[in-house]
């Protein structure tokens, strides 16, 4: 339900189930690489901006956080 302009308060609080963890070659190199579910070589994964890039990478984290959790799409 939303409380003013900007607030939301929920029923039934968020939780965390999962985490989907998607890095580029920075991360790869660091000391953290073996946290993350995937890793990729090019920072641009072939698209033809950062910001495209980058959503991309967002939507495989999203995945992998879905999967983990044993859910679908549909799901949330």
């Amino acid at each position: 339900m939303l409380r003013g302009h900007q607030t939301w308060e929920f029923e039934n609080k968020p939780v965390i189930l999962s985490t989907g963890t998607v890095g580029g070659p920075f991360e790869a190199k660091g000391k953290l690489a073996d946290d993350f579910d995937l890793l990729h070589d090019d920072l641009w994964l072939q698209q033809d901006s950062y910001e495209k890039a980058q959503k991309v990478l967002v939507e495989e984290s999203i995945s992998r956080a879905i999967e983990k959790a044993e859910l679908r799409n549909q799901d949330i």
